[in-house]
């Protein structure tokens, strides 16, 4: 009973295309290192009077903070196992969400 056992691997993380970070740099304003630390953000959001102000909760391996005023949130990597690598580590953001705040009377009614 030989034969050939073929192991499947996981693929390899997703990463942006070359020049997609270049642009997004570009278009908005806003360049990031390819990992950045949370840490690091609150200092600068630290400089700007009148930031906005930032709820927690808890995500399930991660943290989240939220700034209702702006539409804004962030994830942050709060597992204290994870070390940076092929992907972000403990104390590093995870993703950055932008929305549109809902406003007037059609807001207040959902």
């Amino acid at each position: 009973m030989g034969g050939v056992r073929r192991f499947l691997r996981a693929a390899p993380p997703r990463r942006p295309a070359p020049g997609q970070a270049a642009r997004w740099a570009a278009g908005t304003g806003v360049a990031f290192t390819r990992y950045t630390a949370w840490a690091d953000v609150r200092a600068a959001l630290s400089r700007i009077p009148q930031a906005p102000a930032l709820t927690l909760t808890d995500q399930g391996g991660f943290r989240e903070y939220r700034a209702e005023a702006s539409g804004v949130s962030v994830l942050v990597v709060d597992d204290a196992e994870e070390e940076r690598g092929a992907h972000a580590g403990h104390g590093d953001v995870w993703s950055v969400s932008l929305w549109r705040r809902r406003s007037g009377p059609v807001a207040a009614a959902l």
